[in-house]
């Protein structure tokens, strides 16, 4: 957005002044609220699908996208609404892919169940798996249908449709342990691989806590057995000890190296995910993606490492193709969901986007 403030052409030469700081910024408020304005699009949701004057600029912007990036407040009912609404949108336009901020190994069952039984079967395995928490935000009914949607009405079934970019998480990892025990054939590693079941059973923050020597050791165990599968998931939780130790008082890591270790392993694993379902398809895969508002920077987020975002858009430059980066926003009259209950989020609004706050519907979505 760029604002110019030109003086008109054959006046006396005068000495220039500075206008004083309170005029100038009244002028740049006034434009700035008409160009909102003039730019301002309402959405809302019927039937599940997206009505409302935005629509056709949201419709004419994707068409063309072979990336869609939506960065969100995790936890609103009403981002993820928008979420599924839009992916109607997406399927009609040729978007077979969806990426989400969970691990490949939970991507993975989630399509397997919801092609089996849609969010009941979903909803067994979370009661398998420990509950709601083992799994960040799908364990929340928004969330689920969304995955639900992309999972029932793609096309393809020869690649994953469902795309786990992240590290594994805390809650997980006792399902993955216990897995492990129950699939291989080595007497140690099994004995290995319960032991340590048992200590992430204890401890809701094991996977941050837990001695890396424990984990390598069951995973020499695991490679000398060949068993592939159950080792690259020790080697992702051996990742994730590296990511967790500098947040869970370990204190052997610097936080700006473990967010940059997590942003480059979300990279790496989109890049991975998008050359194999490229070459499956024979032709370029075309992908929502769907993370937390800081993987969506474009450049350098709040936590100083270069976002995901940033990554998607260049790659799609580099294949002359386009990418969209859409904010999902909170607003006011609506919450959040955290471990201590709802959090409203007018006051946040207000301090971050009061100056938007006029425009904003407090019943719809706002463009």
């Amino acid at each position: 957005m760029a604002l110019s403030l030109a003086a008109a052409t054959g006046a006396q030469a005068q000495e220039t002044q500075t206008p004083p700081p309170s005029t100038m910024a009244d002028a740049v408020t006034r434009e700035l609220e008409e160009l909102v304005a003039q730019s301002r699009y309402v959405v809302g949701i019927e039937n599940e699908q997206l009505v409302g004057s935005g629509v056709g600029w949201l419709r004419d912007a994707s068409r063309t996208a072979r990336f869609v990036v939506l960065g969100e407040e995790h936890g609103n009912g009403g981002l993820a609404a928008f979420a599924r609404a839009y992916w109607r949108e997406l399927r009609a336009v040729g978007f077979e892919y969806a990426a989400f901020e969970i691990d490949p190994w939970v991507a993975a069952e989630m399509e397997r169940t919801m092609r089996r039984g849609g969010v009941g079967a979903w909803n067994a395995f979370l009661r398998s798996a420990g509950g709601p928490d083992a799994v960040p935000f799908f364990g929340w009914r928004g969330e689920a249908d969304l995955a639900a949607a992309v999972t029932s009405t793609t096309t393809v079934h020869h690649v994953p449709r469902l795309w786990g970019l992240d590290q594994v998480f805390l809650g997980i990892a006792p399902y993955l342990l216990r897995q492990i025990a129950e699939s291989t054939r080595d007497s140690g590693a099994r004995r290995s691989a319960d032991s340590l079941y048992r200590e992430a059973r204890a401890d809701s923050q094991w996977l941050g806590r837990v001695a890396p020597s424990k984990l390598r050791q069951l995973r020499e165990m695991l490679a000398t057995t060949g068993d592939i599968s159950g080792t690259q998931v020790v080697d992702a939780m051996i990742v994730s000890r590296s990511i967790y130790g500098a947040f869970i008082g370990t204190g052997e890591r610097n936080p700006y190296l473990a967010n940059l270790q997590r942003e480059q392993l979300m990279k790496r694993a989109f890049h991975e995910r998008y050359r194999a379902a490229t070459t499956a398809d024979g032709a370029p895969a075309r992908v929502l993606v769907k993370v937390g508002a800081y993987h969506a920077f474009r450049g350098a987020t709040p936590t100083h490492v270069q976002g995901l975002g940033g990554f998607v858009s260049e790659l799609a430059i580099a294949e002359d193709a386009q990418a969209l980066t859409i904010l999902l926003v909170c607003g006011p009259g609506s919450a959040i969901r955290t471990n201590e209950g709802e959090l409203p989020c007018s006051e946040w609004f207000a301090k971050t986007w009061g100056a938007l706050e006029p425009q904003v519907e407090r019943e719809a979505f706002t463009m």
